[in-house]
């Protein structure tokens, strides 16, 4: 707009310097030629938008009162905005319309009070919405108001035309909110929802059977649920062909037994979860049981013969040594990323990793325990190496011979550039280690640039 229409004042506050846009006459049709030039070629705004613009408010009153019918952006298909505080962007409701398809909103708040009406502009104005992104993180100590769940709920059940979906987990879906996303016909990501406790065997099966044609183009599905046969309930009616993305949260406060956690990942034989699963996530509380009925129980994921994504959070998982590493790289061949973390002593070792390189060529992300202790580097004399591995995530692994140990990472990872920090060791003498790993890889790093 012409630069006579308005200024920016800074004002000096505690902290930083607070910059307003505010008009300085009224506005005037000729102001608006070359906004509604330029705005028309607008399809998709995106963030971040912080707190060093703000608006004035009488600024804001005449934007949206001079052409209340006409939106602001007419041909606007994506908005994907990253706000510190909502009440710093009042703004916003005036750049959605009919024509959105897609909105992805990232807010710090601590008044959640004054969520509700930002939430309900989406709804109203933007009746052919497909793409819904929506996460919250609020202030210490700040109670999510009950309006705000209501406002939510309100929101998704809005929508007939939503693929992709994705809400603050901390949300609980109701029933209702359940039977009306597995109803949409094109919804193909939905995540994060957190199943009530209080449902049975028969209200899970009634919102999930796959029979009653429930999420019929579901592909990436995140859920979290308070215990391991829940899960399982969930999984064993939702079978869809389709399914390539499963993450699932179990918030267990109790032991759960190992038959459970059996009972879930045998779920995952069934051919229409064998076949196309590509990303599996799984998170869960303490299992009690021996440390076979733990390998076995993640034994039962090997049919999952096209999975390129595994990530394992459970304390159990501590029980899963070379042996079944050496499986789980034969049965996974497409492997490209691996996770696993438990927070305990592993049972791995470095010369477990070698059936990864052997058999995943493409793994590139790799975040694992193991005891890093030197190996037979002959075991490699073939010079099978990865490629791929930039960064190794190793926190939480004992150590010992850290001069053998990063000559045996090299000669596995031979492109490898960092090494994870953290304060996750088991004690002062291997972080010292470890620091003395990362300076023989810094100089190994510094001596390469110089051949270069």
């Amino acid at each position: 707009m012409p630069e006579d229409l308005w200024t920016v004042e800074s004002e000096h506050r505690e902290g930083g310097v607070l910059k307003t846009l505010k008009f300085i006459r009224a506005l005037e049709e000729r102001d608006w030629d070359r906004f509604n030039y330029y705005a028309r070629r607008i399809r998709r705004l995106v963030g971040p938008l912080l707190d060093a613009l703000d608006i004035h408010e009488t600024a804001l009153a005449s934007l949206s009162s001079y052409h209340p019918t006409d939106p602001l952006l007419p041909n606007l298909r994506g908005l994907h905005i990253d706000l510190i505080k909502p009440l710093k962007s009042p703004w916003i409701p005036i750049l959605l319309n009919s024509t959105v398809t897609g909105v992805s909103i990232y807010a710090q708040t601590e008044r959640p009070n004054e969520l509700p009406a930002l939430l309900s502009a989406v709804a109203h104005r933007c009746a052919d919405l497909r793409h819904l992104e929506f996460k919250i993180s609020f202030e210490m100590g700040v109670d999510m108001p009950p309006v705000y769940d209501l406002a939510l709920r309100e929101l998704i059940c809005a929508f007939q035309h939503l693929e992709t979906f994705s809400i603050p987990g901390s949300l609980t879906a109701t029933p209702d909110m359940i039977r009306h996303l597995g109803s949409l016909p094109g919804l193909r990501d939905c995540g994060i929802i957190s199943i009530p406790s209080n449902l049975a065997m028969l209200d899970i099966q009634s919102l999930f059977a796959a029979r009653h044609d429930l999420f019929p183009t579901l592909q990436y599905f995140h859920f979290e649920v308070p215990s391991l046969d829940m899960a399982a309930d969930v999984i064993e009616s939702l079978q869809r062909p389709y399914l390539k993305h499963m993450a699932m949260a179990i918030e267990s406060g109790d032991t759960e037994p190992s038959s459970s956690l059996a009972r879930l990942t045998g779920l995952f034989l069934h051919p229409c979860r064998a076949s196309s699963l590509t990303v599996l996530y799984l998170r869960g509380p303490q299992v009690d049981g021996t440390a076979d009925a733990f390998r076995d129980a993640f034994r039962s994921l090997f049919p999952l013969q096209a999975l390129q994504t595994l990530i394992i959070h459970f304390p159990c998982a501590s029980e899963l040594d070379d042996d079944w590493l050496a499986e789980a790289a034969t049965a996974w061949p497409h492997l490209e990323s691996l996770e696993i973390w438990h927070g305990a002593v592993p049972k791995m070792t470095l010369a477990g990793l070698i059936p990864l390189i052997r058999h995943c060529p493409g793994l590139h992300d790799l975040s694992i325990q193991v005891i890093a202790k030197p190996f037979d580097r002959d075991l490699l004399k073939d010079g099978t190496c990865n490629k791929n591995i930039r960064y190794l995530d190793l926190k939480g692994s004992p150590i010992e011979a850290p001069v053998e140990v990063f000559q045996c990472l090299l000669q596995m990872f031979p492109y490898w550039k960092r090494l994870s920090r953290g304060a996750t060791f088991h004690s002062v003498r291997e972080d010292r280690a470890w620091e003395k790993v990362r300076s023989l890889l810094a100089e190994s790093v510094e001596s390469e640039e110089d051949e270069w």
